[in-house]
This record gives C-alpha cells, structure tokens and sequence, in this order.
C-alpha cells in the first residue's frame, strides 16, 4: 500500500481531494494501484519464483512429501543414501532462502525442522499473483459509491475509473496503456511458471537410487562446502 500511496502523491494534482474533512484526504485511483503493482510488485512476485536449482531440488523432495518434516541433516542423509552428495550448509542456505520467500516452512522442533508451505506445495505463482483489473475498477466505483457523497462518487468514477482515467503512460516502455487491457504481466508469469513446472516435473527423486538424487553439489551458490558424511565435518569427495 505504500508504493500505491507514493504514486497517489505524486500525481496528486490530478487526484481528487476531500476537503470536508480533517486531515484532508486525498483519493488513489485504480490507476495508482496498477502503477504501484507495475513498478515494485511484480519485480517481488517475480522474484520469488526466482528459486536457485538447489532450491528446486530440496523443493521437490518435500513436496513429494507432504505434511511431513525433516532437518536439514535428513535432507542430507537422504541424498548420501543414493550416493551423492550436498554439504549441510549448502542445504541450510537454500532452506533459508525458500522461507524467505513463502515456499518451505521452518518448524522449531528439535532439532529444527522444515516442510514444503501450503504456498510451496502449489508453486502456482501463474495464478495466484495475477490481479483483474477490471474486477478492481468496479470495486473502486462501489467504494465511491459506499463513501462518498452522490456528486463526488459520479466525479470520481467519471475521472478515474473510465474513459482516459484508465490510460496511463507504462513507467519502463513509456508506452500509452489501458489498464484494464494490459496483459504483459500475466504472460512473463506464465513463462516463468513454465519454466517451474518443468523443473518440478523432473524425475529428480524417483523410486531407483540410480534416478534419485542427482549429484546436487553443483546446483548451489557457487559456494558450497565440501561434502560430508555426518551432517558436521567435511570428509573426502566420494
């Protein structure tokens, strides 16, 4: 609500004000909203499906698990016991990073342990980040309608929610868009949610030792530990 705030404001002298009462109040538009949504929150949506692959992976492995709860150590065990290998820290880095963004879960058991979220188990970003603009243009007539006086809801609605009060300038192409008919957003979700699906669809945790667990030491940071074989000091490469 901030960002949407701070665009009202600096557009606010074509925003519609209530002088009636004190503090003064001074209107978001839908346009606002889409604005705000186009300029701070799609980047945050989009990076939260930006997941590494060692993400993917332990991702994988605990959605294909759900409901249950494991340490990092039995992440760890579980890879060794398929012959390959991930450091503990590597795991605990990238568990970090998923609860950060909503997908795995951190449950202060001892010790502690981590599950896929209700959020991770869907991984449906596509879907669920997409907003109807239309649908929030009619809410924002309701509301004016709701709150405001009959002359000030018609005024409203005529100079922000039809017409030219949807056109609004793109904030990075600087191209002329009609809020309500903008679909970039929704298509660069779509390709990402492809590019999941297809990570999450891989065969990387199969009923074969052979086809589970692919050596995952790779997949991290660029700084992983060396492997180990007791959750704690580093031995040899296997």
């Amino acid at each position: 609500m901030d960002f949407i705030d701070a665009v009202a404001l600096f557009h606010h002298q074509d925003r519609m004000e209530i002088t009636s009462e004190y503090p003064q109040k001074l209107l978001v538009a839908p346009a606002d909203g889409w604005m705000g949504f186009k300029i701070f929150g799609e980047r945050i949506v989009m990076s939260a499906l930006n997941l590494r692959d060692l993400d993917r992976v332990i991702l994988n492995y605990l959605r294909d698990r759900p409901n249950q709860k494991y340490s990092a150590m039995d992440i760890q065990k579980a890879a060794q016991e398929r012959g390959h290998h991930v450091s503990v820290s590597d795991i605990r880095r990238s568990l970090e990073n998923m609860i950060y963004k909503m997908y795995i879960e951190r449950h202060e058991d001892s010790p502690v342990a981590y599950s896929a979220s209700a959020f991770g188990q869907s991984v449906d970003v596509a879907s669920q980040a997409k907003l109807d603009w239309s649908h929030v243009v009619e809410k924002a007539k309701q509301k004016a309608g709701d709150n405001l006086p009959p002359d000030e809801a018609e005024k409203y609605i005529q100079d922000h929610c039809e017409g030219d009060g949807l056109i609004v300038t793109h904030p990075i192409t600087g191209e002329t868009v009609n809020i309500i008919e903008d679909t970039e957003f929704e298509e660069e979700l779509e390709e990402a949610q492809d590019e999941v699906d297809e990570v999450m669809d891989e065969p990387m945790f199969g009923s074969e030792p052979d086809d589970d667990w692919r050596d995952v030491r790779h997949l991290a940071d660029g700084k992983s530990s060396t492997a180990t074989t007791d959750g704690g000091e580093p031995t040899d490469k296997i």
